[in-house]
């Protein structure tokens, strides 16, 4: 919060063209201060929905106990927020809430047309609201690229360009660069379908990724390309990416398969390892795979639980909460497939 004072000295609460209230896309996921919405603050507000989809599937478990992946979200549902504030604005500092795409082309393509839109539609066309998006996008391909997907991280990146000597048309429009980042944020967030408080909706909808974000599974070219992560390092980042999205469903599959013994898939009742898709309509090998781990655990007299904060340092506290509770069913898949390879992958 420093810092964003630092930025902006005694400025007053601002509002957004056209009266709506200034909130912090980040108070959509439940953080405060440190990546509220610059240079104003708002109110917040946290998804809400049950795990209806993973429900609905009955869970990954058919021996009659609770899924494991259920009783973490009933926990979630009961846990009381007891912390200090500071603590848990330090915590969130750590892990931030990460940008997920299948498409960076057609996302950045989508913020320019968004950004430029917004600022056409709330004061008068000009030539400098296109530029300004094509700036925002640019960064935002920088950050990813660089390897820092925090939206936290993007959103201070955009305002810092915006404001930099190298784009000196900012005086040209009506807002200023923390106007922009903060509708970035907020379209980034919503291009992940989180529910952003105090905001509009995307004027041309979602990014339409096509073919892009549909697994395209092919049995006998999984292996083809895929080469797993050999250091501490690139394990620990193929987790969180294969976590976030940015690896697809064909090399996590894979990579999960390359750590299967062949005990596990004779207890499995596989013959055949290359017939395993853990992403398939069938639900059968995910809920295999999810009984493994327990098995793994329970070998540790460990509980599944006790995954949570290695899968937080990876995706981000409260995203985490968000996915779980949205019950997207890939995303449970996902989160199945890396606490095998982290239980017992190796990873």
């Amino acid at each position: 919060a420093a810092c964003v004072h630092a930025l902006t000295p005694a400025a007053p609460a601002l509002r957004l063209p056209g009266g709506a209230p200034g909130a912090s896309a980040f108070h959509a996921c439940g953080l405060r201060s440190h990546v509220r919405r610059l240079p104003r603050a708002g109110p917040g507000s946290g998804a809400s929905s049950p795990c209806a989809e993973l429900r609905k599937m009955g869970g990954f478990s058919r021996k009659g106990r609770q899924p494991a992946i259920a009783t973490m979200l009933s926990a979630i549902g009961g846990e009381a927020e007891a912390e200090a504030a500071a603590a848990r604005d330090a915590d969130e500092l750590k892990t931030g809430v990460q940008l997920r795409t299948p498409d960076l082309d057609v996302l950045c393509s989508w913020v320019t047309e968004e950004i430029t839109l917004w600022l056409d539609q709330d004061w008068i066309e000009r030539e400098v609201h296109s530029k300004m998006g094509e700036q925002a996008a640019s960064t935002v391909r920088r950050m990813v690229d660089g390897g820092d997907a925090g939206i936290s991280s993007i959103l201070f990146a955009v305002a810092d360009d915006l404001a930099s000597s190298n784009f000196p048309r900012l005086f040209e429009s009506d807002v200023n660069e923390y106007d922009v980042a903060n509708k970035v944020s907020d379209l980034l967030l919503q291009s992940m379908n989180v529910d952003v408080c105090c905001t509009t909706a995307p004027i041309t909808g979602l990014p339409d990724y096509g073919a892009a974000s549909a697994p395209v599974p092919e049995k006998g070219d999984l292996e083809k390309g895929f080469q797993a992560p050999e250091t501490e390092v690139d394990k620990y980042l193929f987790l969180q990416k294969a976590l976030d999205g940015r690896i697809s469903v064909q090399d996590l599959n894979v990579a999960v398969l390359a750590t299967l013994g062949e005990d596990m898939l004779k207890r499995m009742g596989v013959v055949d390892a290359s017939t395993l898709d853990f992403f398939a309509s069938d639900l059968k090998a995910i809920e295999d795979l999810d009984e493994a781990v327990q098995s793994k655990l329970d070998e540790t007299n460990k509980r599944d639980s006790d995954l949570d904060p290695v899968l937080e340092a990876l995706y981000g506290e409260e995203l985490l909460k968000v996915e779980r509770e949205s019950g997207e069913p890939e995303f449970m898949r996902r989160e199945t497939c890396v606490k095998w390879l982290h239980v017992a992958g190796g990873y």
